[in-house]
């Protein structure tokens, strides 16, 4: 028998005060035929249907449970997902379907912590699509199974965290200086970028790649075209540390991330100040930066 939103709903029903659970005012035919006009093509009727009766959806375990991800923090990756939500025609940005929307992309299902990773929704032309490390891909069953195998896991890592408790945060630190940039460029490209300031530069390097479970593995430049999100490159140039790392996001045209971070303030120190300079030239040199932020 079909999975519906009425399964979905029942299920949530069942999970109790561990949880926070927010719903949106039921859209009206008028909203939802405007939103309609807006992507181009009409809503399926299942979808239709729940955001009629529920207008958009977020489930999430309460922080007193699951204390949420401070900045740098490295975790398992279900460690990160405490929630999910279920976008619809609403007027808060975290609920609605279209302050979601993405080029090429309409993200419906999106579990939190993992921005549009593993992401459930409809392209341009409204089939249902998933969002895959190698882009959009066709969907392999109805959104609302999606959706309840979404929440079942997260009661599955909600009873987990019983016995594998998020560690506890780690003493207050510096924070690492950092130039973030986003460009218009393949991840292709970052190898030889990264090879160009290492061989300008001298120094020592190491490069590792994350599993799912947050345990690193010695790897290669190239990861950085292959397994871009998940690689890291720790580089050390006269006792100074930096750490290089990107995100290719799964929307096919987004910006390249790219993160060059020192342990020592630029700022203040000439060595560190030239490093980082070298870094931001060679990947500036990938394509047009888009954006440039600085915490120095």
């Amino acid at each position: 028998m079909a999975t519906t939103f009425d399964d979905v709903l029942m299920f949530i029903q069942t999970l109790g005060p561990d949880y926070r659970l927010v719903m949106a005012q039921p859209a009206d035919r008028a909203a939802i035929a405007a939103a309609e006009a807006r992507l181009g093509f009409a809503l399926p009727p299942d979808y239709r249907g729940f955001i009629e009766r529920c207008g958009a959806l977020h489930v999430e375990v309460i922080e007193e449970i699951w204390r949420r991800l401070q900045e740098w923090e490295i975790r398992p990756l279900w460690q990160m997902c405490h929630g999910l939500w279920v976008h619809g025609i609403a007027d808060h940005p975290d609920l609605s379907l279209m302050a979601q929307r993405q080029p090429g992309f309409a993200p419906v299902l999106r579990i939190a912590g993992l921005g549009l990773r593993e992401a459930v929704g409809y392209d341009d032309v409204g089939r249902l699509v998933s969002a895959t490390e190698s882009g959009l891909a066709p969907a392999g069953k109805a959104l609302a199974e999606y959706v309840l195998d979404a929440v079942r896991q997260l009661a599955t890592h909600r009873e987990r965290l019983r016995t594998e408790p998020i560690a506890p945060p780690e003493p207050a630190s510096a924070t690492l200086s950092t130039v973030a940039l986003k460009l218009q460029a393949s991840p292709d490209a970052l190898p030889t970028a990264l090879r160009r300031v290492l061989d300008e530069l001298g120094g020592t390097f190491q490069v590792e790649v994350s599993d799912d479970d947050a345990e690193y593995h010695p790897a290669e430049l190239d990861a950085f075209a292959t397994q871009t999100n998940d690689a890291l490159l720790s580089f050390v140039l006269e006792g100074r540390e930096f750490n290089i790392s990107a995100i290719e996001d799964v929307v096919t045209g987004a910006p390249l991330q790219v993160f060059i971070q020192s342990v020592v303030n630029p700022t203040s120190d000439p060595v560190a100040s030239a490093a980082m300079g070298a870094f931001e030239r060679a990947l500036a040199a990938m394509g047009p930066v888009v954006e440039r932020f600085e915490n120095l």
